[in-house]
């Protein structure tokens, strides 16, 4: 229930999810998982209780509940345009037969807009319960029908002094019926950001989950686990909203919030009563219950997280169902279900999945679905693969794919298993998968096997103890900002990157050939972070070295598997670099684009080049001027041009002669976005050997500037053909915005 300010349409605000149907238990356990036997409910908190309404006496506890009466402030309908009168009649709110229930009525059957007509009943725990974090559930059955919108939400504790939505809102489940239905549970945030552009400070995140059968004909688990990293909604034990917090902007989660209960009728959400609808309507809630906070505890290494096992159970990742591949899109069936045809891994049974060819779809598989799980804290999949009964099996995709639509796949004949009789166990780095925000999983899928010929092969293939794991298993590695530096240079920066090493300082050895220094970095949580170098005498006490026209100087960093890893960059002559087009005034750069405005924009590769979406449907704004720390800058919004389903963002630089950048050695650009990395391609725009290269925030090649900021340093040895390409771009798939600035070559 949004507070105070009209609602715009649902439509426009839910975040585009697909939604899988899935058939309710209608007991208050919901939607059982299939085909794992080993999936519960998960709807038990482990943390204490800390508070509850059982609602097992004969009145509303008055120490506990405080009755709302009325049209809300200024008669407004609540802010949302809602119909109703709220009262403390018992008519409309009482205590019986060991439940809360709410009543929307119209005892005269002409039902209109804040006349009186129609009553109901909204109740809260402002002033005499509030709570920061912990596990917030409730077991309702919810009313249904036209113009009805109940809800169980919480508002902040300040909200009487800051106002809706600095307050911040959580909704744990909302139900309406003007652009939803009687199947369809909804959990959203709302809250201010100060640092959005004016008008644009109100800020909300929403998702939902659709059923084949009315949630509305029996009782159901509503709950939210909230601690100070992240919002999980759930159903009945079944996790389909996920939001992490930023302690930066969204600092109205990290406060106090009490609760509320209310059945609203019409307004912005519910829509209009009509003669469908039934008269009275009841929200029945069984129980309240809260329980203490869940501080984020992240798993240590060798911490593991079962999804279909039964060796690695505690914790497990829940998920609602498995997914066939003609679920999507009418392609072949994939029969899959728990097998004891071969001896299985681990446990007493193994999931068969029987491959089909046909339609001529090209693909075909089964996947988990996740609903959106925050798993950033593990950081490998790991399974075993029984592929007896399939002659020929060679490969096998397997696929992560994020509630922003955003994929990657990995083909597994690139990895080489354990091997154990005919289980191959496989382990494959969350590395691997790019552009995936493993903060909000969708599905898990393993797709269309084949043989050594690239051929799609129908049979069948036997999984088990598929897990996640707290595994460290990638190469570190390290970078200096430029590939070479003026002899009469101060200083440079290297970045380096090892997640296996995260939150630990390590050591840099600087080589020039005739000395070496150690250098400190310091690597955050993501496993990267950068230090300064500076040029002088060599003195290692002030991390400072000597550096000669014509030598090279080499980072030297060991990772935390004891690899080797070395970045270098050459010393040229002093002064400042001959850089074809850098002109009029010389600086050793030539850009495309800058904030600063007294920065000479003086790339033409010999004539006016061109910027375009490259047919992604994006839409440019070149001096977009809402961003606290650079302004202007270009913001990228991205559009369906290219897949009627699928979102890129991409801002090409196009029309230059051939082999425009092969003098260069280093593309720079400033990156901002709701994405883990970001993608450069270079092409001939005629025909190929285009190359498209993805680059994580996390990475070498990034250093972070702060405000969600990144410095991207992409060398152009990355892309061999450099002499053939008359065009780049810098792009993104996914439906957020993301911004650009300082883009030069050197």
């Amino acid at each position: 229930m949004k507070q105070n300010l009209i609602r715009a349409s649902s439509v426009l605000y839910i975040t585009i999810v697909i939604i899988v149907a899935l058939s309710g238990c209608g007991t208050g356990s919901g939607p059982t998982s299939i085909p794992d036997k080993l999936e519960t409910a998960a709807t038990t908190p482990d943390a204490g209780l800390i508070w509850s309404d059982e609602f097992n006496g004969t009145s509303l506890d008055a120490t506990k509940w405080n009755i709302e009466k009325g049209y809300g402030s200024g008669d407004s309908g609540w802010g949302n345009d809602e119909w109703q009168l709220y009262t403390d009649s018992s008519s409309n709110v009482r205590v019986a037969g060991g439940n809360l229930v709410l009543t929307a009525r119209c005892d005269s059957g002409v039902c209109d807009k804040r006349d009186g007509s129609i009553t109901s009943a909204r109740i809260n725990t402002k002033g005499k319960f509030s709570t920061k974090f912990g596990k917030i559930q409730a077991r309702i059955k919810t009313p249904n029908g036209k113009g009805m919108w109940s809800a169980f939400w919480m508002l902040g504790t300040n909200f009487d002094s800051v106002g809706w939505p600095k307050s911040g809102e959580i909704d744990i489940m909302e139900m309406h019926f003007l652009y939803s239905n009687d199947r369809t549970t909804h959990t959203a945030m709302h809250w201010w950001d100060e640092s959005a552009a004016a008008g644009s400070e109100w800020t909300y995140y929403t998702n939902y989950k659709t059923f084949t059968e009315s949630l509305s004909s029996d009782y159901h688990i509503y709950e939210i686990d909230w601690n100070e990293g992240r919002i999980i909604g759930k159903i009945d034990g079944q996790s389909f909203f996920t939001r992490t917090i930023d302690p930066n902007t969204m600092t109205e989660f990290l406060n106090d919030f009490f609760l509320i209960f209310n059945v609203a009728v019409g307004g912005t959400l519910g829509g209009a009563p009509d003669a469908t609808t039934v008269w009275p309507q009841e929200m029945s809630v069984d129980w309240v219950r809260v329980y203490g906070s869940t501080p984020v505890t992240p798993p240590a290494a060798g911490d593991t997280k079962g999804i279909y096992s039964e060796t690695h159970t505690n914790p497990k990742l829940p998920y609602s169902k498995i997914i066939n591949s003609a679920d999507w899109s009418g392609n072949i069936t994939i029969p899959v279900e728990n097998s004891t045809d071969v001896t299985p891994k681990e446990g007493s049974y193994v999931l068969s999945a029987d491959y089909q060819l046909g339609l001529n779809k090209g693909w075909g598989g089964i996947a988990f679905n996740f609903g959106g799980v925050d798993i950033s804290d593990y950081s490998a999949l790991v399974f075993s693969l029984n592929s007896s009964a399939l002659t020929g099996f060679f490969n096998l995709g397997v696929e992560f794919e994020d509630g922003y639509t955003k994929k990657s796949q990995v083909a597994l004949s690139s990895y080489t298993p354990k091997q154990s009789g005919n289980w191959a166990t496989y382990e494959i780095p969350f590395s691997a998968f790019p552009t995936v925000d493993f903060k909000y999983v969708s599905y898990l899928g393993f797709y269309t096997p084949k043989n050594s010929s690239g051929t799609a092969i129908a049979g069948k293939l036997y999984f088990d103890d598929i897990y996640l794991g707290k595994v460290c298993v990638g190469t570190g590695s390290v970078m200096f900002s430029s590939a070479n530096y003026p002899a009469d240079s101060t200083s440079t920066v290297f970045t380096v990157s090892d997640s296996c090493s995260a939150g630990s300082t390590k050591s840099v050895a600087i080589d020039n050939g005739a000395g070496v220094i150690n250098v400190n970095v310091s690597l955050n949580s993501f496993g990267n972070g950068s230090s300064v170098v500076k040029f002088g005498l060599t003195d290692d006490s002030t991390d400072t070295i000597a550096i000669t026209s014509g030598n090279t100087i080499t980072a030297k960093y060991t990772d935390a598997n004891s690899h080797l890893v070395t970045g270098n960059s050459a010393i040229v002559d002093a002064g400042v670099r001959t850089v074809p087009g850098d002109a009029p005034v010389k600086d050793g750069y030539v850009y495309l684009y800058a904030t600063n405005a007294a920065t000479v924009i003086d790339f033409k590769g010999n004539t006016n080049y061109t910027k375009t979406a490259w047919d992604s449907g994006a839409i440019h704004n070149m001096a977009y001027a809402a961003d606290t720390t650079y302004n202007p800058i270009i913001s990228i919004t991205p559009g369906n041009g290219w897949s009627p389903t699928v979102y890129a963002g991409a801002i090409a630089f196009s029309s230059f002669n051939t082999g425009f950048a092969s003098p260069y050695s280093t593309l720079h650009f400033k990156f901002k976005g709701n994405y883990s990395s970001i993608n450069v391609k270079f092409a001939n725009g005629v025909s190929g050997p285009d190359k498209e290269n993805s680059y994580l925030n996390s990475s070498a090649n990034a250093r972070s500037l702060g405000n969600g900021w990144y410095d991207f340093s992409v060398r152009l040895a990355d892309f061999p053909a450099m002499s053939f390409y008359t065009e780049f771009a810098i792009l993104n798939i996914g439906t957020d915005p993301f911004y650009l600035t300082d883009i030069y070559f050197e």
